[in-house]
């Protein structure tokens, strides 16, 4: 234990508790809770139009309620909470009863076992992206300099947060994120134009009815005179 202060103690505790909260999910669970929150932010981000308008349209009271539905964005937004809490609670479910599947069969306790190793990588990537990321004004500030530059765990963190830093640089990589960035502004533009023509559509099949009731009283005040 030589050696070791209190910023690799403060590490090492919350990467164990971080351990035993994967051996209590089970590594099912913790995968099926990771893909349920990217699938969902993706499927949030294609389909939060179509939802807030399918949300709009099957509770009408909510949009008397203070205009809790009322403007385009409110919509979207509302649409693009649903998908993703929807798609990630789906996932949970689903992870939930694999899960439980394994216990029954015999395999729970490789399901504990993988979930401590997978919760322990998972959040030792979080920690050496932060770290990496606050080393420059910890290694600035006196009082956290001296605990940053003795420490046994943060030559670690670093070169494993560098690592990953570094991998938005790598041309396949940045290939691919420019390609999903890409698609993802053509959806949203797509989605601001199908939303803008949607709209247009509405008012002005609603024009020719306010026309027609604004006939239909001057048309009854002439016969009462």
């Amino acid at each position: 234990m030589e050696g070791i202060n209190w910023f690799d103690v403060g590490c090492l505790v919350l990467v164990v508790l971080f351990g035993l909260r994967g051996i209590t999910n089970g590594i099912v669970k913790e995968i099926f809770g990771i893909l349920g929150l990217i699938g969902g932010l993706f499927a949030a981000m294609r389909y939060k139009t179509m939802a807030g308008e399918w949300i709009a349209a099957k509770i009408p009271a909510l949009q008397n309620a203070n205009g809790v539905l009322s403007g385009d964005t409110t919509q979207v937004l509302i649409g693009f909470i649903a998908v993703l809490f929807g798609v990630w609670i789906s996932c949970l479910i689903i992870g939930e009863i694999i899960s439980k599947f394994f216990k029954w069969s015999g395999l729970g306790f490789v399901d504990k076992i993988g979930g401590f190793v997978f919760s322990v990588s998972k959040i030792f990537l979080i920690f050496a992206v932060i770290v990496t990321l606050a080393s420059g004004p910890m290694s600035m500030n006196e009082q956290t300099k001296k605990y940053f530059e003795s420490s046994k765990t943060a030559p670690i963190f670093l070169k494993i947060g560098n690592w990953i830093l570094n991998l938005k640089d790598d041309p396949k990589i940045k290939q691919s994120l420019d390609s999903i960035g890409s698609k993802m502004d053509d959806k949203l533009l797509k989605d601001q134009n199908s939303t803008a023509r949607m709209n247009s559509d509405q008012n002005q099949s609603t024009e020719p009815s306010d026309f027609n009731a604004s006939s239909e009283v001057n048309s009854t005040e002439r016969t009462k005179l």
